[in-house]
This record gives structure tokens, C-alpha cells and sequence, in this order.
């Protein structure tokens, strides 16, 4: 694994999977989740709406530098 020297870890923990609240790690131990990340703090992990979006959006393109172009989805 590689990660800035910046980055430093808090546990040993190797998260295999996520669901909602949830994390399990190789082992298959589940755990509640109160350490998430901006990208799921709100709705959870793998949230079926989330999902859906993001495999709709994969399938246009997956990224647009704002500052060249913009796409519709950003000026809607």
C-alpha cells in the first residue's frame, strides 16, 4: 500500500465491504461505521440511489475538468 507520509493509520482495520451504517472487515467482523467519509456520511454506504446515479453517470463519462468544459448535468 502506498499513502502520502501525511496520512498516518488509527487502526489496523481492512474494511472488505460497506453497507448503510456498516462496515465488515476480512474476516467477515461487522462494524458500525462512526469515522465515515464525506462521501457517505449522509446517506450511508452503497445507498441504491447513490449507486444507480453513479453507474448512470459512468456510462456518459466519468470526468469533466470544470475549467476546460462544462457538461449538462453540471449546468442543470
Amino acid at each position: 500500500m502506498s499513502l502520502a507520509r501525511c496520512w498516518g493509520r488509527v487502526t489496523n482495520l481492512t474494511v472488505t465491504k460497506a453497507l448503510g451504517s456498516k462496515v465488515w472487515d476480512v474476516d467477515g467482523a461487522e462494524y458500525i461505521d462512526c469515522t465515515s467519509g464525506i462521501a457517505v456520511t449522509n446517506v450511508g454506504h452503497c445507498h441504491p440511489q447513490v449507486v444507480a446515479a453513479i453507474q448512470k453517470q459512468a456510462e456518459q463519462f466519468i470526468h469533466c475538468q470544470v475549467n476546460v468544459h462544462y457538461s449538462d448535468t453540471l449546468l442543470a
